[in-house]
């Protein structure tokens, strides 16, 4: 029963981006209702407050209808909203990291705004398929993303531990980046701006 109501919606939703892409601001405000309380959820995840995280809601919206004509999916806008709140996200994060509360901010963070159920097992799948595409790197590439990465390494100094020249650790590191993004897309950036 939940299978048939999930085609349902989605078909739905494909009529309602093509509405959308004609111009239809009733179609647009229903994709609106659907997805703001999602994204608002997200987006408090990693904002200071409330406000901001409308603001960014805002922003995600303003940015989908302005480019309704350019949806290349007609099945579902979910993931093209959620990369488009994630690159909001990451502009809202560089801005604030010099600030001086910021990391107070990020110690209170987990107590302030727990995961939903939903918004975990989408980072779980996502976490997996992530360690799945590295497997598949080449050996180098896997080493210098993982001492890079998570390490927190700096080029110079993977460089000295592997024996690789400077110049051979940045292009393997650009390439396994590269080839992640073709992989899995925007949220590649996300993940690495927090490790």
């Amino acid at each position: 029963m939940l299978a048939v109501s999930e085609k349902m919606e989605k078909r739905d939703e494909s009529h309602l981006i093509i509405a959308m892409a004609g111009g239809s601001e009733q179609a647009f405000n229903e994709i609106y209702e659907r997805y703001a309380h999602r994204l608002y959820a997200f987006s408090l995840r990693f904002c200071k407050s409330g406000q901001e995280a409308e603001e960014i809601v805002e922003d995600v919206f303003i940015r989908l209808w302005q480019s309704r004509n350019r949806v290349k999916r007609t099945d579902t806008v979910k993931p093209l909203l959620f990369m488009i709140c994630r690159h909001k996200l990451i502009d809202a994060l560089r801005k604030c990291v010099n600030d001086p509360s910021y990391a107070t901010y990020l110690e209170c963070r987990e107590a302030i705004a727990p995961e939903s159920a939903d918004e975990q097992i989408e980072y779980d799948q996502f976490v997996e398929r992530l360690y799945k595409a590295i497997q598949q790197l080449p050996l180098t590439q896997q080493k210098i993303l993982r001492l890079s990465k998570w390490e927190g390494m700096t080029n110079q100094e993977i460089a000295s531990e592997t024996g690789l020249s400077l110049q051979t650790v940045k292009n393997q590191l650009s390439l396994a980046i590269k080839e992640l993004r073709k992989k899995l897309g925007a949220l590649v950036a996300l993940l690495f701006l927090f490790y």
